[in-house]
C-alpha cells in the first residue's frame, strides 16, 4: 500500500527511469519514507535500459490506470491483467444506451457515444492504445 502511495510522486532521479512490466530494478522507500534507493533485481548487463514497473511489484495497474496516470499504455501482454488481455476496451450495449441518455439531456454535442463507439471499433480491430484512448476521452468528458 505503502508502495502506491509512493507511485504517485515524482522522485528526483526516479522520475527519469523507464516503466517496464519485467522491471530489472525497484524502487525501495526507506523506513522514514523520506529516503529511496534504486536497487536491481536481477544482473543489469551494461548498456542495458535501468527499467521499474511503475506502481512496484505490490501493485498491477491496468492499462486504463497506467493512460490516466502515466499518459500510455503498456501493449505487453504481461502488463496486463488477465482480466484486461480479452476486454480492454470492451463496451455493452447497456453502457452505449446509458451514454446515450446522459448525451441527450446535456446536449449532445460531447461526443461520448462516438467515442465509445470508436473505442469498441479499435478493440474489435486489435488496437489496444486507441481503444484506451478513446475511453479516456469518454472518461475526462464525463468529469467534467
Amino acid at each position: 500500500v505503502e508502495e502506491k502511495k509512493w507511485s504517485r510522486y515524482l522522485i528526483p532521479a526516479i522520475d527519469m527511469v523507464n516503466h517496464r512490466a519485467d522491471a530489472n530494478a525497484e524502487v525501495k522507500v526507506g523506513g522514514d519514507a523520506a529516503s529511496f534507493q534504486l536497487v536491481a533485481k536481477k544482473r543489469i548487463e551494461k548498456g542495458e535500459e535501468v527499467c521499474i514497473k511503475y506502481g512496484g511489484d505490490a501493485y498491477e495497474y491496468t492499462n486504463d490506470e497506467m493512460l490516466l496516470n502515466y499518459g500510455f499504455v503498456d501493449t505487453s501482454i504481461s502488463s496486463l491483467p488477465t482480466s484486461d488481455r480479452k476486454t480492454v476496451a470492451s463496451s455493452s450495449t447497456a453502457e452505449v444506451e446509458t451514454l446515450s441518455t446522459i448525451e441527450s439531456h446535456i446536449g449532445g454535442r460531447q461526443g461520448l457515444v462516438a467515442d465509445l463507439q470508436h473505442a469498441q471499433r479499435a478493440q474489435k480491430e486489435g488496437d489496444v492504445r486507441k481503444a484506451l484512448v478513446y475511453k479516456y476521452r469518454v472518461a475526462r468528458r464525463m468529469a467534467i
